[in-house]
């Protein structure tokens, strides 16, 4: 493997993994404290541009990471959605 081959993929696992802690300890925590949707939005738009991206260069790192990262961005967005609704509104005054 060369090196760039190896720094691809090496960058792939590590990006896949990035959000990975976080929608673990959502999802079983079932609450979206300290999420921001802003955020999550923001992940996901950077994530699909990565992947067409990433895509148009034919770059399999850069697609396979950033599959893995929308999805499991998707899966923080879906738990915000979900669960959004059990957050306890505070009064702005």
């Amino acid at each position: 493997m060369e090196q760039r081959e190896a720094v691809g993929w090496t960058t792939t696992v590590l990006i896949s993994s990035l959000n990975v802690p976080q929608a673990v300890t959502t999802w079983r925590r079932r609450s979206v404290e300290g999420l921001s949707l802003w955020s999550l939005l923001l992940h996901l738009a950077t994530g699909g541009l990565y992947l067409w991206y990433g895509t148009l260069l034919g770059e399999m790192p850069i697609v396979v990471a950033n599959v893995i990262y929308v999805v499991v961005s998707l899966s923080l967005l879906v738990a915000y959605a979900r669960f959004s609704s059990s957050r306890p509104v505070q009064d702005a005054g």
